[in-house]
C-alpha cells in the first residue's frame, strides 16, 4: 500500500481529487496550513510486470 492525500479543495495548484505521493510533501502539507484541504488514504501499489 502506498500512503497518498487526496485534494478535496483546490489548493496550491493542486486540483480536487488530485493524489500526492511524494512523501515529503505529504508531510509538508499535513504539517501546514492546507492540511484540512486533503484526506489522506492508501491505495494498492501498482506493479509492473
Amino acid at each position: 500500500m502506498t500512503r497518498v492525500l487526496v485534494v478535496t479543495n483546490p489548493f496550491a495548484g493542486h486540483d480536487r481529487g488530485a493524489r500526492i505521493t511524494d512523501p515529503d510533501e505529504i508531510e509538508a502539507i499535513l504539517a501546514g496550513e492546507h492540511a484540512h484541504h486533503v484526506v489522506p488514504s492508501d491505495h494498492p501499489t501498482e506493479t509492473v510486470e
